[in-house]
């Protein structure tokens, strides 16, 4: 989609886009229905973050078995 030299400039800008969304919107919302509501809102998001994060943690495969070095000894020329 972008780029190795895009990539950084489309994270920071839709990271920024995002951020004045959320901070028009909340504004909008704190004047029409106060503070109270929107914590238990964002607290809410936290928990469902929270979980999916675990869910995916355990559906992920288990760690990779490590590769261990070979003991046998390299011929140095």
């Amino acid at each position: 989609m972008f780029g190795k030299n895009e990539v950084a400039t489309a994270t920071g800008m839709a990271g920024y886009l995002g951020a004045a969304a959320f901070t028009a919107l909340f504004g909008v919302l704190v004047t029409q229905i106060g503070y109270s509501p929107l914590f238990v809102v964002l607290a809410v998001f936290d928990l469902i973050a929270a979980a999916v994060v675990c869910l995916m943690a355990k559906s992920s495969d288990k760690a990779p078995e490590p590769m261990w070095m070979s003991t046998e000894p390299v011929a140095v020329k």
